[in-house]
């Protein structure tokens, strides 16, 4: 899971790179208790964010409201959370 989360952390760097901000139809990787699921549907993102996988962002200073969760990653820099922007 640790190699998992520490590409997708190159491909979100990368793709901040380009512009400052991630590409709004990039699929985002979303973790569970031993599987990760990638997907670019904001509906089924949500489904499984009920379903307690919380997804990797690894934006610079990313924070969560109150009543999200927040949690650390298995790689520095970047968190797991249910919060999207």
């Amino acid at each position: 899971m640790k190699t998992l989360q520490a590409r997708a952390k190159a491909a979100q760097l990368a793709d901040l790179k380009d512009d400052g901000r991630l590409r709004a139809t990039a699929g985002k990787l979303l973790v569970g208790t031993d599987i990760a699921v990638e997907s670019d549907s904001k509906d089924v993102r949500h489904g499984l964010y009920d379903l307690q996988f919380l997804y990797l962002n690894c934006e610079t200073g990313c924070t969560a409201p109150v009543g999200y969760r927040l949690e650390k990653a298995q790689v520095e820099g970047c968190v797991l959370t249910n919060f999207e922007r």
